[in-house]
């Protein structure tokens, strides 16, 4: 049985181990908030790390890059015979159509057109609906435009992709994979989908797995779907899948406008990706055969996940064009030695005995907070000597928030158990900013200010991420009150 990867210095991949201290130089001046990355040429591993508390085992949500894994299926399926890409979806959901007849353009959708994201809806319909039915809402809810006309990110299309495999193979979808795939490149059996209301893989945006699945499945498009002599991914299929389909020049940075397939981005350099919200990426390289892979959680930085494209591009993509041949020395050693240590860099402060001793003041009293759509009725906070607490009352539930100064804290949120780490820092204007980030099933940010006056305290809050700390957004007014 053919081994999946080895492990190789930068440096035996034709790529200076000096090329990724730059790149990881670059990500901490620009305050990416990556979580891992893995960089693979010809088989080989030649740059991976993690940053603390993620690693190899992490069950990370990769969001959006799931698409490409129920496009998978989708060829697969069709190379069964069980359905061709230029059917009319609606021939295999009879059971899902509306009781006043379906709108014409939803009759003529067919599995091609939600393949490459020209459904005739401009938006993901479950998100509007009043049912927990997602598989319906995409044939009920009223459509915008024709279908195959142009492109509209609308992940119920690939939803209803995703019941479409479980319909037609009798298993869900990730069980589906694990069944088709190579054992060496198997999702590891942690692996899954998280389920819609109804019980049905988010193929579209709940994709759950470590880094390695990730890369593993993305290996073996890159390599044409073949693995140990044996085709396992159709080839004509995800040659189509993988080249351009449909033209997305409408998207504001570059590495979005370089067109998408069967549920895969295209990219620079004749390149392809399978791309999660956020940051997560698995870029594939076919003339080079090499692969880019990252976790992250840039949700709230418009421009991060572009950050991590062009790290790369400007530090190791040069020498996949031009190897260079060099034997690891003491920069391999080095690099070995930060990337066992990597860890998301605390925010610069301005913290001094002073400003300490001047905060020591505002600490231990409540502020009873000016009635807010938020529902947060008081605050209190406290300074030890490496960090603090804030706490709230809000709609009657007591939550604590601690944080580092120099250091993220990790702690887990009341009722929900969500778990989530944070880091404070002092600024110039006598200011406290707060940044929790949420590292569970869902990611997401909260960016706290705060600023007190003698007897009042103003906070200014700002969340960033899909279904997190949801209502915690704007500015509220406490006044001392003990």
């Amino acid at each position: 049985m053919q081994k999946m990867f080895t492990y190789v210095a930068p440096e035996q991949a034709g790529v200076p181990s000096e090329a990724i201290e730059r790149y990881l130089d670059i990500l901490d001046e620009r305050s990416v908030n990556i979580h891992s990355f893995v960089m693979i040429r010809k088989n080989q591993v030649f740059a991976e790390g993690y940053y603390k508390p993620f690693g190899p085992d992490f069950l990370h949500r990769m969001y959006s890059a799931g698409k490409s894994f129920v496009s998978i299926a989708i060829g697969m399926l069709e190379e069964e015979g069980k359905l061709k890409i230029t059917d009319k979806i609606c021939d295999y959901f009879p059971d899902k159509m509306p009781e006043d007849g379906v709108h014409p353009y939803i009759a003529a959708t067919r599995i091609v057109d939600m393949l490459r994201m020209a459904s005739p809806h401009k938006a993901t319909t479950y998100k509007r609906y009043g049912s927990d039915d997602w598989v319906k809402s995409f044939f009920d809810i009223e459509p915008d435009h024709i279908p195959g006309t142009v492109f509209c990110y609308d992940t119920s299309a690939t939803h209803v992709l995703s019941a479409l495999v479980e319909r037609l193979s009798g298993m869900e979808l990730m069980e589906y994979l694990r069944m088709k795939l190579p054992d060496e490149l198997k999702p590891s059996k942690e692996a899954c989908f998280l389920k819609d209301p109804m019980g049905v893989s988010q193929g579209g945006s709940g994709l759950m797995c470590t880094m390695h699945d990730l890369a593993k499945v993305a290996y073996l498009c890159l390599q044409g779907g073949e693995f140990s002599g044996r085709q396992y991914i159709p080839a004509e299929y995800l040659k189509e899948a993988t080249k351009k389909q449909m033209d997305t020049f409408m998207h504001p940075v570059v590495d979005e406008q370089q067109g998408y397939g069967y549920q895969f981005w295209r990219m620079r350099e004749d390149g392809f990706a399978m791309f999660g919200m956020g940051g997560q990426l698995a870029v594939c390289f076919p003339k080079f055969d090499a692969l880019y892979v990252t976790t992250a959680d840039t949700q709230g930085n418009p421009a991060g996940v572009q950050e991590l494209y062009n790290a790369f591009y400007d530090t190791v993509y040069p020498y996949l064009e031009n190897r260079i041949e060099c034997e690891p020395g003491e920069a391999y050693e080095h690099l070995k030695e930060r990337v066992s240590n990597l860890k998301r860099m605390p925010m610069p402060s301005k913290k001094t005995e002073e400003i300490l001793d001047k905060w020591s003041h505002f600490c231990n009293h409540m502020y009873q907070m000016d009635e807010n759509p938020m529902g947060i009725n008081s605050f209190t906070m406290d300074l030890f000597e490496n960090g603090g607490t804030i706490g709230v009352h809000r709609n009657g539930t007591r939550c604590q928030i601690p944080f580092g100064f120099d250091s993220y804290t990790q702690f887990e949120l009341p009722v929900t158990g969500q778990k989530c780490m944070s880091c404070a820092a002092f600024m110039e204007n006598d200011a406290l900013r707060i940044q929790v980030q949420m590292i569970d099933q869902v990611f997401g940010s909260l960016k706290v200010h705060i600023r007190f006056t003698e007897d009042a305290v103003v906070i200014q809050l700002k969340r960033a991420g899909e279904g997190v700390f949801l209502g915690l957004e704007g500015i509220l007014t406490g006044h001392k009150v003990r």
